[in-house]
């Protein structure tokens, strides 16, 4: 289970749960103060079936991919137009690339690529760098350069112990315009792709996409 804790106006703890056993998620429930406000996410909604203080409940789908496959298969149940021919396209440029993962200057650097990208989208709420630094203590920041301009960049919640990686943020510059744009869509399924690689490779089992859409599925997984 990953834990996130803020206050709210000084007064209210707020803090989101992600991937709690159901004796995880009982346990902090009958813990809750009086000021307390707990929200679970990536949670099987049985959970809070006949709970006390349930103030709304949000069932959501979300494409997960089993990294327990070998590359190969992973790989093979990819759409191969909306997704493989794109990610081929990229390694093309692949002496172009980098990718930097939980490093200073990435985490600096998403955060200015996902504010210019929440500007664009116009009402997506702004990512601080002390929220940032809350984030960055249970998750991985990574971000891929294109000629060392940074083009799409992730924010991966890791729970080692349930073996689940969860995409938290993204962000591109596919809304900017220009000739870089046109890139971002076939870099950023790359970026996914060399995650899915490398969480495979640490041992984690499943990978989240947090969420359901277009080009979540062209990478194949499960609902």
């Amino acid at each position: 289970m990953v834990v996130m804790e803020q206050r709210l106006f000084g007064l209210f703890r707020y803090r989101k749960a992600y991937f709690p056993t159901l004796e995880q998620a009982c346990e902090l429930i009958d813990h809750l103060a009086f000021n307390d406000l707990l929200r679970f996410q990536h949670v099987p909604s049985d959970i809070l079936d006949s709970r006390p203080g349930l103030i709304e409940r949000s069932p959501t789908s979300t494409v997960c991919v089993d990294l327990t496959q070998g590359t190969e298969t992973i790989l093979k149940h990819m759409h191969a137009r909306a997704c493989r021919r794109r990610i081929r396209l990229s390694e093309k440029l692949i002496d172009r690339l980098s990718i930097a993962t939980n490093t200073a200057s990435a985490a600096e650097d998403f955060v200015e690529l996902y504010n210019s990208f929440a500007r664009a989208m116009g009402a997506v709420p702004r990512l601080s760098h002390k929220r940032m630094e809350a984030y960055a203590r249970v998750s991985d920041i990574s971000v891929l350069y294109f000629d060392g301009r940074a083009m799409c960049g992730h924010v991966n919640l890791r729970d080692p112990v349930r073996k689940r990686v969860a995409l938290e943020f993204s962000a591109t510059r596919r809304l900017e315009g220009g000739e870089e744009a046109s890139l971002c869509g076939n870099l950023n399924r790359y970026l996914h792709w060399h995650e899915l690689q490398s969480y495979r490779a640490q041992g984690m089992g499943t990978y989240d996409f947090g969420g359901a859409n277009s080009f979540k599925f062209s990478f194949g997984g499960y609902i």
